[in-house]
């Protein structure tokens, strides 16, 4: 059977023959042209019935997971479901997609049912500034979180009341087009879970729309932070806290995505960044690669870049790495010497390359799991 399409487990079925029960339910209450049924009381039957049985909080999340992600469901009846699920013992919600008319009532019922919440996914409702004061309550209320994702929402005042009252916040997903600015970060990089704070996702993809020396103030004041996804200036950050702040400064992040590196700019992420295993180059400058030589990387990816200049960093630190990606390579790839290099390879990727051949050989990929070659 393939990969992709894998056998269903029994507590899946049973959880979908469950959720298209409630579902059934409801839509028999609400619709069916011969009776007259009050959907409150229905939903407060099934509630009772789910008790009776032994329900769980962990069968209330899955259910909320199942019924909110349908395809098939009409955001009326999505919404329903949530409004009926939703208690203080769910830990984990992720909203999914629904129409703008339902963002009010939706953050109503998270706000004064979901204090249990740990983890909150956003994502599908776009909260526009007439609802942020929802928002500002539910940051208030759910006082466990330790992921949240709010991305294209956040603006300063929202960092500000994650700052005073999230003091377990581990993820924060801030990134896409936002309102925010030097002081929404820097309230962020002085709040309650400055040093809890191990993933921030910020920003937008090739995109400056927030300023390097505000990246820093995170860098700066959250010494846990892992990795910040997204977004693509990161050494740019690093820089600016190695040359204005403190020269012997140390972080540790484990993944790095930077744009336009230079060589000096590669140098500082080499010494501030002892831990990192996973980096993305964006058009590095010509000459800069070849100051790099971490032993401890795992994963690289590179954008636009000189083949022959990867192939001698590749002949350094390769044997480490596991993951490779090499997208828009000028000049020439020998397959078989990346072989030679990177034995140890898991996943092997190539976009829009410049010319790839292979010459065989007694070298071969031991551990490849993964191969991509497109439009090369």
């Amino acid at each position: 059977m393939s990969k992709k399409c894998g056998v269903r487990s029994l507590s899946d079925s049973a959880l979908a023959e469950l959720a298209n029960q409630i579902v059934s339910t409801i839509g028999y209450a609400k619709y069916a042209p011969d009776v007259v049924l009050d959907i409150d009381i229905v939903m407060v039957d099934i509630n009772q019935y789910l008790e009776q049985t032994g329900a769980t909080w962990n069968i209330y999340q899955d259910l909320l997971r199942v019924i909110l992600s349908s395809d098939y469901l009409d955001a009326n009846m999505r919404f329903t479901c949530l409004q009926m699920l939703l208690n203080g013992s769910v830990a984990f919600l992720v909203t999914e997609v629904f129409p703008f008319s339902y963002y009010e009532k939706i953050l109503q019922v998270i706000a004064a049912q979901g204090t249990g919440l740990r983890v909150l996914n956003l994502k599908g409702v776009w909260v526009k500034e007439e609802h942020m004061h929802y928002l500002f309550e539910i940051v208030r209320k759910c006082k466990y979180l330790t992921k949240l994702f709010v991305p294209y929402i956040a603006n300063d005042d929202l960092l500000e009341v994650i700052a005073k009252h999230c003091s377990q916040l581990k993820v924060l997903d801030i990134s896409g087009e936002t309102d925010i600015t030097e002081i929404g970060i820097e309230s962020l990089s002085h709040g309650m879970c400055n040093d809890k704070l191990t993933v921030v996702d910020v920003g937008m993809p090739g995109e400056e729309n927030i300023c390097y020396s505000d990246i820093a103030l995170i860098l700066e004041h959250c010494p846990n932070v892992e990795t910040l996804s997204t977004y693509s200036f990161v050494g740019a950050s690093l820089k600016f806290v190695h040359d204005n702040i403190d020269e012997n400064f140390t972080c540790k992040l484990r993944y790095l995505h930077d744009t336009g590196t230079d060589e000096e700019t590669l140098r500082v992420i080499m010494k501030t960044c002892p831990h990192l295993e996973s980096l993305y180059l964006d058009t590095p400058k010509a000459g800069s690669l070849s100051v790099l030589t971490s032993t401890f990387l795992r994963k690289l990816k590179v954008y636009k870049f000189s083949c022959a200049e990867v192939m001698e960093v590749l002949d350094r630190i390769g044997h480490n790495l596991s993951h490779l990606t090499m997208i828009k390579g000028v000049g020439h790839m020998e397959i078989s010497e990346i072989v030679r290099a990177c034995p140890l390879l898991v996943d092997l990727d190539c976009y829009m390359m410049d010319g790839l051949s292979y010459t065989k050989d007694s070298n071969r990929f031991e551990c490849l799991e993964g191969l991509e070659m497109l439009s090369s």
